[in-house]
């Protein structure tokens, strides 16, 4: 299967053109890819984890740059893997080209496309929107990185609840004699009600005699 791709990039094409020849920088701009080992800068190893439709793959394998013209800006990079834990597998060998264009760089990538597996049964128009997503990301994080304007991850840091201030010393007396008076209170109604109830019972012992 064949894809083509071309996006521009702010960046003068001599700069853009070095850059794509930094083979395991480049791969590191496409979302999921996880670089093991590089070999020399132009060959690496390493995985790629990626969303086909319902199903999620991971490739393990390596890539390199076959062929480079420094006078047209082109390069040849071709790259293949074994997916993990199932039968399948991907080659893929794309063509690089990098042209100027009213002021910018314009970068096209031919790329042919095999693939065996699952993944080969979800249809060509699946595979071009995956591709055509991977490659949009990879463009915007190229230029970031080439012009020195890539953004920084930071770690979030999440900080402790603060404790409750301790009660200060006057809030517990206020506690304890408030205490004390509801305590007071309550016996002096016991008290009350018991008097009420004697002088009722004699009330009615005197009706009787």
């Amino acid at each position: 299967m064949e894809l083509l791709h071309e996006f521009a990039i702010a960046a003068p094409p001599d700069a853009v053109f070095g850059f794509l020849l930094d083979a395991p920088g480049v791969v590191t701009c496409v979302p999921g890819v996880t670089i093991d080992r590089i070999v020399d800068e132009s060959t690496f190893e390493g995985s790629l984890k990626v969303k086909v439709g319902p199903v999620t793959v991971r490739y393990r394998g390596n890539g390199c740059i076959t062929a480079v013209d420094k006078d047209k800006r082109a390069a040849t990079i071709r790259a293949e893997g074994e997916e993990q834990g199932a039968a399948g597998t991907v080659v893929a060998t794309m063509e690089m080209s990098v042209a100027e264009a009213e002021g910018q760089s314009r970068v096209t990538i031919h790329t042919d496309l095999a693939i065996a597996g699952r993944v080969a049964t979800m249809g060509r128009g699946v595979l071009q929107q995956v591709s055509n997503q991977l490659v949009g990301q990879a463009a915007q994080q190229i230029e970031s990185r080439i012009l020195g304007s890539a953004p920084e991850t930071s770690a979030e840091v999440r900080t402790p609840a603060a404790a409750p201030a301790a009660g200060k010393p006057e809030l517990a007396v206020g506690a304890l004699v408030k205490g004390m008076i509801l305590g007071w209170l309550r016996k002096a109604l016991v008290v009350v009600l018991f008097g009420i109830e004697r002088l009722a019972a004699r009330t009615r012992e005197r009706i009787k005699g």
